[in-house]
């Protein structure tokens, strides 16, 4: 549910980019699309899209996250749970970890 919700919101919102910004659907979409910032570039070049637009959308998508994340675990209410990792990494006979 939680990723059908997701790509519907994206397609809203890159199709309202798409009026304001007068590029083709694809384009914006590739803009919008999750996904590394070097390849999301590197597919916006190879098919077609403005390289520069799909680079700036995902560095302000980036910006975004960096600022709201902090805002929203400071107005968490209490301390956040944290999951204990443990984990036994094997050695092999004769290994001397001094």
């Amino acid at each position: 549910m939680g990723t059908s919700l997701a790509a519907i919101l994206t397609l809203i919102a890159a199709w309202l980019a798409m009026w304001i910004v007068e590029m083709p659907l694809a384009h914006v979409l590739v803009a919008f699309a999750p996904g590394g910032l070097e390849t999301m570039a590197g597919i916006g070049a190879a098919s077609g899209a403005n390289a520069g637009v799909v680079a700036a959308a995902h560095v302000g998508r980036l910006l975004l996250l960096s600022c709201l994340i902090p805002i929203l675990i400071s107005r968490a209410k209490g301390p956040l749970p944290l999951r204990k990792c443990s984990f036994t990494i094997a050695r092999e006979e004769g290994e001397d970890h001094a």
